[in-house]
């Protein structure tokens, strides 16, 4: 299992630079001619914008650029939007080409879903408001406006092919020959990467420590040797248990982030463990983790990387720099995950271990009188 890597949010928007002629908007016309056959995203100029709104009766997501190299996700408390869900985006505006014109009458708006909620009365409706996209600019001016409506294929998912769109200021829809699917979650648009090494050459030691409990401590010399627990021989060990612990951090592929102001119990963190654990090139981690998930299925927890002060390498220091800024003040949520295993007791881990001993002597056996017995 794979760490994710940290990812840069870097020249996502040059992908429209191609094209581009100022901010026009289709040379002033708005005849089926003058779009059909070109790109949604047309001549529009986005190159300034500093916030992507989607929205819908769903819900909305508001990415915002923070640096030229960053964007966040304001609904997810400002945590890092992922650049290829945001370059995907881009991209698909910029090449879809227009079909044809479908209609340019305001009565059949509705039944198309190409409606903004101004004009279905200020609200949101299922069945009538589309999806809207809209880049803004640092003032909030808008550089381009659009609404993605429904699928050809109608309610009966009639096969046709095809999805209608609408540019918000004209009555006149299109429809463009493929499918737009626009995430409205806010949870969807947070970048979910974390490391991009494999856990099990990279730890080096794993430290789970919980309240009143006697800590435990995994150990290895190199990525190659058994690990070790303090106390204990390796031959004592099961191997494979202790990779499942270190597939569990390098299993960590965010989810969501909580709240800053969600109450600690309702995310199931009351009470926490800790897990701290260590690469070969020195950087440390520490895991403030819930010690159960909380009712919607998410364990909870908290991470911060840190390096031992005497370390001087520079690009080490640069990406636990770059980790701390993008995770501080962050508390990430994991659907359904086992965090639990690594908050196990000493005590509870030995006793499988010898549970573990005890089935595989049993089977041995078992295997080994059945071969007498055939012979």
């Amino acid at each position: 299992m794979k760490f994710r890597s940290l990812s840069i949010f870097s020249g996502v928007l040059i992908v429209l630079a191609v094209g581009v002629f100022g901010l026009n908007r289709w040379g002033g016309g708005s005849s089926s001619e003058v779009r059909t056959g070109k790109s949604v995203m047309g001549t529009a100029d986005v190159s300034q914008a500093t916030k992507i709104q989607i929205q819908s009766h769903e819900g909305m997501v508001t990415l915002v650029q923070v640096t030229d190299n960053q964007w966040t996700v304001l609904e997810q408390n400002g945590f890092s939007a992922s650049p290829q869900k945001i370059k995907a985006l881009l991209v698909k505006l910029n090449t879809e080409k227009i079909a044809h014109l479908t209609t340019d009458k305001k009565e059949k708006l509705a039944g198309l879903n190409v409606l903004t909620a101004e004009e279905n009365g200020g609200k949101w409706e299922k069945g009538k408001t589309g999806y809207r996209i809209r880049f803004l600019d640092a003032q909030d001016k808008s550089l381009f406006d659009m609404v993605i409506g429904r699928d050809r294929g109608g309610e009966r998912n009639v096969g046709f092919g095809g999805t209608y769109i609408r540019f918000v200021g004209e009555e006149i829809t299109y429809l463009i020959k493929d499918t737009v699917l626009v995430d409205y979650r806010p949870e969807d648009w947070i970048d979910k990467e974390i490391f991009d090494e494999v856990a099990d050459k990279v730890l080096k030691s794993i430290r789970i420590r919980k309240p009143g409990k006697k800590e435990m401590v995994f150990s290895r010399e190199k990525p190659e040797a058994k690990w070790t627990l303090a106390g204990m021989p390796p031959e004592r060990l099961k191997q494979t248990e202790i990779k499942s612990l270190a597939n569990l951090i390098g299993g960590m592929d965010l989810s969501k982030i909580a709240p800053a102001d969600k109450p600690a119990a309702e995310l199931g963190r009351k009470r926490m463990g800790q897990v701290n654990f260590e690469f070969f090139d020195q950087r440390k981690f520490t895991l403030e983790i819930g010690d159960r998930k909380a009712k919607d299925d998410y364990r909870y927890f908290t991470i911060k990387a840190n390096l031992d002060p005497s370390v001087s390498d520079q690009k080490l220091k640069a990406r636990v720099t770059a980790f701390n800024e993008r995770f501080q003040n962050q508390i990430i949520g994991i659907y359904d995950w086992d965090g639990s295993k690594l908050l196990q007791e000493r005590k509870e881990f030995l006793a499988e271990q010898k549970e573990v001993k005890k089935t595989g002597a049993k089977n041995n056996a078992a295997k080994s009188g059945a071969a007498k017995k055939k012979s």
